[in-house]
């Protein structure tokens, strides 16, 4: 069984705030780390990630709207693959 690829450094840390106004680098930051594995990951599978570490329950349309921003934005400008 081939182990999974290691992503590289310690995962960051995203701390539980109360609004997705206030985060700011921390999201890229973090899916930046979860691409660093060389596995090319998908939008829905890099959002679900970030998600899953927001303290969060719903999926609100501001909510949705800075993930996908953050992930396309890193995307354009070749951060993650």
């Amino acid at each position: 069984i081939a182990a999974a690829p290691e992503k590289e450094g310690a995962e960051p840390l995203i701390p539980q705030l109360g609004s997705i106004d206030d985060y700011g680098s921390e999201l890229a930051e973090y899916i930046v780390w979860f691409c660093s594995d060389g596995v090319l990951h998908s939008d829905d599978v890099i959002f679900e990630a970030v998600f899953s570490k927001l303290p969060f329950s719903r999926r609100g349309a501001r909510i949705v709207s800075r993930i996908e921003e953050e992930i396309s934005r890193l995307r354009h400008n070749r951060r993650i693959s």
